[in-house]
């Protein structure tokens, strides 16, 4: 169950047809789409591959183009708690691209899965050579980072609850 993704060749139509699907990228229009496709990568993966674990470095953030992945955190020694479960349109990793910190949980596909991924580095780039689009794509990593951060303050209440 090691990392395992492969890249997808010739994946130019892949990644725009995909791009139209991720509501992160909603903003952005015909040119800017043309220009982010140069800057991800199209990678498949088999279910059980690991697509990243918990304490390694973060470099890139993923968004799923198909199938199913699952989220963990480790809780003991061979112990993982599933946190989420993403589909279609969800990203995962976006924490990396802001803190520069290591993975806070791990990454495995459910199914055979495909996923866009973008590296710091191109990230660096769109911001430095197209800041607008850039921008564009910050706020939509900061929606996204907010939701989550939502989504979890309610689990945790909700959590807490029974025991006040």
């Amino acid at each position: 169950m090691k990392h395992k993704i492969k890249p997808v060749p010739d994946k130019n139509d892949q990644v725009l047809s995909a791009i139209n699907q991720i509501p992160i990228f909603d903003s952005l229009k015909g040119d800017e789409c043309r220009i982010l496709i140069q800057h991800m990568g199209y990678f498949k993966a088999a279910a059980d591959d690991l697509l990243f674990e918990e304490g390694e470095d973060g470099d890139h953030v993923c968004f799923v183009v198909s199938g199913g992945l699952e989220v963990l955190k480790n809780v003991g020694e061979e112990k993982h708690v599933l946190l989420a479960t993403l589909k279609k349109g969800r990203s995962f990793g976006e924490m990396a691209m802001i803190d520069k910190l290591k993975r806070s949980a791990t990454v495995r596909a459910q199914v055979e899965t495909n996923v866009l991924v973008m590296s710091r580095q191109q990230f660096d780039d769109i911001l430095t050579k197209y800041p607008a689009m850039g921008i564009k794509i910050l706020k939509g990593l900061a929606m996204m980072l907010s939701q989550n951060l939502r989504k979890t303050a309610t689990r945790l209440a909700d959590y807490m609850l029974p025991l006040g």
